[in-house]
C-alpha cells in the first residue's frame, strides 16, 4: 500500500471509531412506564359498564378504558408515574344507533354518584409507580 492509501485508511477508521463512540454515548433509555388494572365496585358490588378515566393535567394525560361485567378494568398501554385523578364515564356510544328524535342515550352510570362521574369533583386518586399497579376503589353512596 501507498503513503497516501495509508493515510485514508488511518481516517477511515478513525472516523469510524469516532462514529460509533458517539452514537453509544447518545443512546437514551425509555423513561420508567407503569400499567394499571384494578376493579371498581359501588358499595361492594362492581360497577358492570362505563369506563374509568385517568386523568393528569400535570402530566397531559388523559386515558380511558371500558369496565368489564365485572367491574374490572386493565388498560392495555403503560402510563408515565404520576399522580393522576379518577372518574366514570358513561361506556363509548359511538356504535350505539339513535332512537328518536331528542332522546337521550342510555345512561349507564345512572346509579353511580355524581361526584365520581365529573374530574372536577371526584375524590378518587391514585399514584401510579414504574411497574405494574393495581387499583382498586370502592365508591360509597
Amino acid at each position: 500500500m501507498g503513503r497516501v492509501s495509508t493515510e485514508i485508511f488511518r481516517l477511515y477508521v478513525t472516523f469510524s471509531c469516532m462514529a460509533l463512540i458517539s452514537l453509544s454515548c447518545n443512546t437514551k433509555t425509555a423513561p420508567p412506564q407503569g400499567t394499571i388494572s384494578g376493579t371498581i365496585l359501588l358499595n361492594g358490588t362492581p360497577i358492570t359498564s362505563g369506563q374509568v378515566v385517568f386523568s393528569s393535567s400535570a402530566l397531559g394525560v388523559n386515558l380511558a378504558t371500558n369496565l368489564t361485567y365485572e367491574g374490572n378494568y386493565q388498560f392495555k398501554f403503560p402510563f408515565p408515574p404520576g399522580d393522576y385523578r379518577v372518574y366514570l364515564i358513561p361506556e363509548d356510544q359511538s356504535n350505539i344507533q339513535p332512537g328518536p328524535a331528542n332522546e337521550a342515550p342510555p345512561d349507564t352510570l345512572k346509579n353511580v354518584p355524581a361526584k365520581y362521574r365529573n374530574e372536577s369533583t371526584t375524590d378518587l386518586k391514585a399514584t401510579v409507580v414504574a411497574g405494574p399497579n393495581q387499583k382498586d376503589f370502592d365508591l360509597q353512596k
